[in-house]
This record gives C-alpha cells, sequence and structure tokens, in this order.
C-alpha cells in the first residue's frame, strides 16, 4: 500500500513539475491579486490542450469559494477530492490511460485533481496544495494504475 501512495506522489510531482516548473516564462502560472487574495490564472501554455481550460475554470471557481468562504473544510474538501481530466499527452484524446509528460513523468490523463493544475489556493487562515490535500483532505487514495489492469 506503501508503494502505491509513493507512485501516487511521484505521479503528483510531475504534473506539478509539467504545468508550474519555472523552465521558461511560458510554464509559469500566473496570478492575479484581488485585495489581499491570489487568484490562479490559467497557464497560456495549456489553454489549447484538450479539458485545461475546462478542467482549470471548475478547479478555480472551487479555489474562489475556499477564499471567499472563509477557508471551510467543506469546500477544502472538495478542491482536493475533485477529479478533472487533461489530455497529458497532447493526443487530442482523454482517455483511462497514463499520459506521459515532458518531465518523465506519468499520471493518468482522467484522474487528475485541482491540486495538480492549482499548485496553491491560499486563504486567509491556510493553503491548499499536494500536501495538504494529500495530508489532511484527500478522501480517495490515488492510484497510478489509471483503471489498467496488471497483466
Amino acid at each position: 500500500m506503501l508503494v502505491v501512495y509513493i507512485i501516487a506522489a511521484v505521479a503528483a510531482v510531475s504534473v506539478y513539475l509539467i504545468f508550474f516548473a519555472p523552465q521558461t516564462a511560458t510554464n509559469q502560472q500566473l496570478t492575479t491579486t484581488t485585495s489581499s487574495m491570489t487568484l490562479p490564472q490559467p497557464n497560456p501554455a495549456w489553454k489549447s490542450v484538450v479539458g485545461y481550460t475546462q478542467s482549470f475554470n471548475t478547479c478555480k471557481d472551487i479555489c474562489q469559494q475556499y477564499q471567499q468562504g472563509g477557508c471551510k473544510i467543506e469546500v477544502a474538501k472538495q478542491f482536493c477530492n475533485t477529479v478533472i481530466s487533461i489530455d497529458l499527452n497532447r493526443d487530442g484524446t482523454i482517455q483511462s490511460s497514463r499520459g506521459f509528460t515532458p518531465g518523465s513523468g506519468a499520471a493518468c490523463e482522467n484522474s487528475l485533481r485541482c491540486f495538480d493544475i492549482i499548485t496553491e489556493c491560499k486563504c486567509s487562515r491556510s493553503v491548499l496544495n499536494v500536501g495538504t490535500c494529500m495530508n489532511s483532505y484527500l478522501e480517495q487514495p490515488i492510484t497510478s494504475d489509471c483503471g489498467i489492469p496488471s497483466a
């Protein structure tokens, strides 16, 4: 069971590196500040990728609810547990398969979470990120098999 969590953590970090690693200016997450809150903005390099914009908007809406609603635990759980789908390998489809990323990591195209594309959702009292989600709010373990039976 520990191996599954380790693989899941490696997959989450790989997705983080793909979407947000500061390799180029277009590979960084942009933010907009309104009052004291930082609102996530879409990554321009991924806007045309199947599933990205819809997934990003869904997660951004939940993040805004968390920020504006007083950091409620139920909204934190929703952010951490919402499953999103993005065409990681950019083949034009989202499948129940691994998407191999430029960072040599693998993740399931159809079982990403909001913290995979919005690295931090800050509220006045706390921050939602891969660590807080994995340690406190994740209700279902992340698996690395993408629903593909082992041979």
